[in-house]
């Protein structure tokens, strides 16, 4: 019997693991999440985190730039986020919505079964 060697891909084509970049995201965010609700101030810096990341492109397809994450996915990492800071979850969520959207700024139309 022969064994058939698995491909391995390279670094460059490997998928980023997107649960491990939100839960590292999150810690801080949950760490800063009780001031701005307190303070009633913007989450700014969590913005600027998840545009350094890459995730405020997430929804978008690869072939226009994005990540193209597929959307079961986008929703795992918006239950995520919301468990370390809602408004940063809120807010990202509404702007992956609007990308998904088609014939408001979207690009693909997402199947009616895509719920989260």
């Amino acid at each position: 019997m022969t064994k058939t060697a698995t491909a391995i891909k390279p670094a460059a084509e490997t998928a980023p693991d997107f649960a491990a970049i939100v839960r590292k995201l999150g810690e801080d965010f949950a760490a800063r999440a009780r001031t701005h609700d307190e303070a009633g101030s913007f989450v700014a810096e969590n913005y600027e985190a998840l545009k350094s990341a890459g995730l405020t492109a997430a929804a978008v397809p690869q072939e226009l730039g994005g990540m193209g994450i597929a959307y079961p996915e986008l929703c795992a990492m918006l239950r995520t986020l919301a468990q370390c800071c809602s408004s940063t979850a809120l807010g990202l969520a509404l702007h992956i919505r609007w990308r998904c959207q088609p014939g408001v700024g979207g690009t693909r139309r997402l199947p009616p079964s895509s719920r989260c």
